[in-house]
């Protein structure tokens, strides 16, 4: 087997590429961390269907 060496231009650019694509599971990783966490919450939980029974029961029973 022939051991070859990279150059040091070329583990400049594998070493960008690898830092690229760090950065980038950073942000995939903050972004997955605040969608579990509720963080980016627009505070509309209280409009969610379960809240509003007695306004949609009253809408439906109006339309029957």
């Amino acid at each position: 087997m022939e051991n070859l060496k990279y150059s040091d231009t070329e583990l400049a650019e594998f070493k960008a590429l690898i830092e690229g694509k760090i950065e980038l599971a950073k942000i995939d990783l903050e972004g997955l961390r605040g969608s579990l966490s509720h963080k980016d919450n627009n505070g509309t939980d209280d409009t969610a269907h379960s809240f509003k029974m007695m306004e949609e029961g009253a809408a439906t029973l109006s339309r029957e």
